[in-house]
């Protein structure tokens, strides 16, 4: 499904190998494209109830992974970033204890 997702820009996310979890020496770019697309990939793969929560648990994801990769923060984006761990931690554990 991720190589069914169009490509957006030059330089910014490529088109996908046929099969992505045989992807080998991945860049982090690579496993950036890959959490962003996700959504798009994951979504509709599972029953409703299970969806949601996988969409929800990625948006997380990809939103604490924006604010861990700052390379400067404020005082702000500090406070941003540890409520968005408490987040991501809360929904890992509704995830683990629901859909596992």
């Amino acid at each position: 499904r991720y190589r069914m997702v169009p490509i957006f820009g030059a330089d910014t996310i490529q088109k996908f190998s046929n099969n992505v979890s045989k992807m080998k020496q991945l860049a982090a770019r690579d496993l950036e494209d890959l959490l962003q697309c996700a959504p798009a990939a994951f979504e509709g793969l599972v029953e409703e109830e299970h969806n949601s929560q996988i969409l929800r648990l990625l948006f997380c994801l990809a939103q604490w992974h924006s604010l861990a990769k700052l390379r400067l923060h404020t005082e702000q984006t500090v406070m941003q970033l540890e409520e968005w761990t408490a987040k991501l931690g809360a929904l890992a554990r509704e995830f683990l204890s629901q859909t596992c």
